[in-house]
């Protein structure tokens, strides 16, 4: 079974330095940016291991417990970051400072386009998966720009906002999610990071019954419910 997760990067990263890389350094070209990176190889890291935001964490922790079972799950993970654009888990990627925290939704849009995010993602979300799980909020989900043209490689869940739902598209692959502050006294988790807790559990339980990804594809079968279960486990593995 092959899963897809399309997630975002976060603020907190595992190594700090004196001189991450800047938004001007971003500006400057490619050329200076390698320069910037060659000079700071010794902190680079893939990125699934340098984002450290909680939804990230339990995401990871549930991609590494699902890993480390062996049961047949290929799991990719692409990372929307506000500097590097759409990458790879496996990518290695520098310390940097730039976020779409603070920005207006046009220079959202601006540095989106400029950094290939809405043509990425709709690249890596096209090619074929038995399951994809997107994991976007509000800023992402304006950066991906997604619209009705967008293309799924398969059967979607799509976990966003409230308004979110109601906004994007009804894509005939792709069932939306709700995450609410409703959900997160539901779990008595803080919202930040409960998109990554809910996408923990999910793995967890495909990771102990495969037929599960299809139940809950189910137009009647509510995701957040069913994910609702005291013997699934989201401590995470520090």
């Amino acid at each position: 079974m092959h899963i897809r997760i399309l997630t975002s990067c976060t603020k907190k990263k595992a190594v700090s330095c004196t001189n991450p890389i800047s938004a001007k350094d971003f500006e400057r070209g490619e050329e200076h940016l390698n320069e910037r990176e060659s000079e700071l190889r010794d902190y680079q890291l893939p990125a699934g291991e340098m984002y450290t935001g909680l939804q990230h964490r339990y995401l990871m922790d549930g991609v590494r417990a699902v890993r480390k079972r062996k049961v047949g799950l290929d799991i990719d993970v692409a990372i929307i970051s506000a500097g590097y654009g759409v990458v790879s888990e496996e990518d290695l990627i520098a310390p940097y400072e730039r976020s779409f925290n603070g920005k207006p939704k046009t220079e959202i849009r601006e540095l989106s386009d400029r950094l290939d995010i809405p043509k990425e993602s709709r690249r890596f979300l096209a090619q074929p998966a038995d399951l994809i799980l997107i994991l976007l909020g509000g800023k992402y989900l304006h950066a991906v720009d997604f619209d009705k043209t967008v293309v799924f490689g398969g059967e979607t869940l799509l976990f966003c906002s409230q308004s979110a739902v109601k906004s994007l598209p009804d894509w005939e692959e792709v069932k939306k999610v709700p995450v609410t502050q409703k959900t997160a006294r539901r779990f008595s988790e803080a919202l930040v990071r409960l998109k990554g807790i809910l996408a923990k559990r999910l793995l967890l339980k495909i990771t102990k019954n495969p037929t599960a990804a299809g139940s809950l594809m189910r137009p009647q079968t509510d995701v957040v419910n069913a994910l609702d279960n005291e013997g699934l486990q989201t401590k995470l593995e520090l």
